[in-house]
């Protein structure tokens, strides 16, 4: 990649894909060389990361920290929308392991996008996971319709509901100067 990027001073990899902490060991070694060997062409190497946030603990933050790593969270909301998609190979839902890592990503990087996936069944709690979200502590939020769902003109009139709530939510966010 760094070869490949010819005349790029700066380069961005992101690592997402199932959940990418499951090989933090892997991810060390491979942030480290990659900041090794960008110097050694003299570039800069950016590394990010999407994460469920199940898996964050002190060491993960220190590391991202030290290699000035950004990430994005993959959390779809109140617990029962995220709980809906987001289940341990168990069949349990992984929202209770969310929000102490979401906690910890937030007070090392503030400005980290939640970036949830809305589906027909989850729709009509758009709000709900937006209040949720910011009660979290996030001021960017990213939702992003499911692909392959069987959106009918129900789903899609309540996702029309709730954009528009939304942007009532933000507006009036913005007169309080929240």
């Amino acid at each position: 990649l760094i070869a490949a990027s010819r005349d790029l001073k700066s380069i961005k990899v992101t690592l997402f894909g199932g959940e990418p902490l499951l090989e933090f060991e892997k991810i060390k070694i491979v942030v480290e060389y990659g900041k090794r060997r960008a110097r050694q062409w003299g570039k800069r190497i950016h590394f990010g990361c999407t994460t469920n946030a199940t898996l964050i603990n002190d060491e993960v933050i220190r590391f991202w920290r030290s290699y000035g790593m950004g990430f994005h969270t993959s959390i779809d909301g109140i617990p029962v929308c995220h709980d809906m998609h987001r289940r341990f190979a168990s069949g349990g839902g992984s929202s209770f392991l969310v929000e102490p890592g979401v906690k910890k990503i937030l007070s090392y990087r503030p400005e980290v996008c939640a970036r949830a996936t809305v589906s027909p069944d989850t729709v009509r709690h758009l709000l709900d996971n937006v209040d949720y979200f910011y009660k979290l502590g996030y001021t960017h939020m990213a939702f992003v319709m499911s692909e392959g769902d069987d959106w009918d003109d129900v789903s899609l009139g309540l996702l029309a509901k709730g954009m528009e709530q939304m942007s009532e939510f933000y507006l009036d966010k913005c007169r309080k100067g929240v």
